[in-house]
């Protein structure tokens, strides 16, 4: 069975906010590969699996359900860290704790056998290791998704993986004008980031067999060319152009 809702990244993706919702996941986890063995399982398109290969783990396997996406992902991607192939993110053929780091961005949400799946992921990642998922808020998106079978509050998204894994912590994402994965409250680095909901459009789960002991910093990614788009609307400079007038005749 193939789930299908996957970022194609190109051109035209690179300058929406949606590139850097999805972007920005594999940034904040990046630092954390370095010099480690990475599973990017459901890897879709293959961009976040060769971030990370890019950006120092020693070996990453992208892995996903649907074959003409892997090799798509083979013919576009050639680096000697990087290797795509196809499996199933509920069964695979991996052998038992064999990665450091398992990163498993919107997938949850696709799968009919979430318990299958969050075994897998707990069967491959060593004693030590991190694994990463992310999930849509429930209480925003509503399910009005028509690819999602199931999504999550904050509440429910921890109770689930706190069956699997002994150690979760959630951390929040967040959008406006950049899209920003928020650990603490420091504002450096937030500059096109106005809290505009209490409620955190993502969920990502840290899960561990081990007592979560790293430090996470805010991730803020910011895309000036969807920036540039917005100050460039018909219908925003109206709003400026209004509202200068209002300042002008001192009405607030």
């Amino acid at each position: 069975m193939t789930y299908v809702e996957r970022l194609v990244v190109n051109n035209e993706t690179k300058t929406t906010i949606l590139y850097d919702e999805h972007i920005i996941r594999y940034k904040f986890v990046a630092p954390l590969t370095v010099g480690k063995q990475v599973l990017d399982i459901a890897c879709g398109s293959g961009y976040g699996a060769a971030f990370l290969a890019d950006n120092g783990a020693t070996s990453v396997l992208g892995m996903d359900i649907d074959a003409e996406t892997i090799k798509e992902n083979q013919k576009n991607y050639s680096q000697a860290t990087l290797e795509f192939r196809q499996g199933d993110a509920t069964k695979t053929d991996l052998t038992t704790e064999s990665f450091d780091v398992v990163t498993s961005f919107e997938t949850i949400e696709h799968l009919p056998e979430i318990e299958a799946y969050l075994s897998e992921l707990k069967r491959v990642i060593k004693q030590d290791g991190l694994v990463f998922i992310s999930t849509p808020n429930k209480t925003i998106f509503k399910q009005t998704n028509p690819w999602h079978l199931k999504e999550f509050t904050k509440e429910e998204f921890e109770t689930l993986l706190k069956k699997f894994f002994p150690f979760v912590k959630i951390i929040e994402q967040k959008n406006a004008l950049s899209s920003v994965i928020k650990v603490n409250d420091k504002t450096e680095g937030e500059v096109l980031f106005n809290d505009q909901t209490k409620e955190a459009l993502y969920f990502i789960a840290v899960c561990s067999k081990r007592e979560i002991t790293e430090n996470f910093n805010n991730v803020t990614s910011a895309n000036t060319v969807a920036y540039e788009n917005w100050e460039n609307n018909p219908g925003w400079k109206l709003v400026n152009a209004v509202y200068r007038i209002l300042q002008k005749l001192k009405i607030k």
